[in-house]
């Protein structure tokens, strides 16, 4: 895992767009699906979208 993660040679693009398809094929559907990526930490009560989602 490690040699795959530090060292291996991967197109990230063609990764991207192999689980762009993956995802699309599995979860289509007529409601939206929203991935959150960035990182934050949600806690407290000053950190920006802390507050639920209806």
């Amino acid at each position: 895992m490690q040699h795959l993660l530090g060292r291996a040679r991967r197109d990230t693009y063609a990764v991207r767009d192999d689980v762009r398809e993956y995802v699309l094929e599995r979860l289509h559907d007529e409601d939206v699906v929203v991935v959150d990526e960035t990182g934050d930490v949600k806690r407290g009560t000053h950190t920006v979208g802390v507050q639920r989602q209806c």
